[in-house]
C-alpha cells in the first residue's frame, strides 16, 4: 500500500508502518535518498551546559547514542 503523505515516513512512526506493511523498506529507503541535502542551511550553535543545567548524569543511560548526539 502506498503511503498517503510524507507523514507516513516520520522517523517516530516509520518502524510501525513498515511492520504493518503500510510502507515498504524499499519505499522508505528511496524516500530518504531523495531528500535534499540541507547541510548548507545549518548553523552551529554553542550551548553552555552550566546555563542549561545539563550534566552527564542527566542524560538517560538507556537512550541510544543517536539520541544523545550533539550537533
Amino acid at each position: 500500500m502506498a503511503p498517503k503523505s510524507e507523514k507516513s515516513f516520520d522517523k517516530r512512526t516509520i518502524g510501525r508502518y513498515i511492520t504493518k506493511g503500510q510502507v515498504s523498506q524499499k519505499d522508505y529507503d528511496a524516500y530518504l535518498k531523495a531528500l535534499p541535502d540541507e547541510e548548507a542551511n545549518g548553523e552551529w550553535v554553542k550551548l553552555d551546559l552550566v546555563d542549561a543545567e545539563i550534566t552527564d548524569d542527566s542524560i538517560d543511560e538507556d537512550s541510544t547514542d543517536e539520541e544523545n548526539e550533539t550537533y
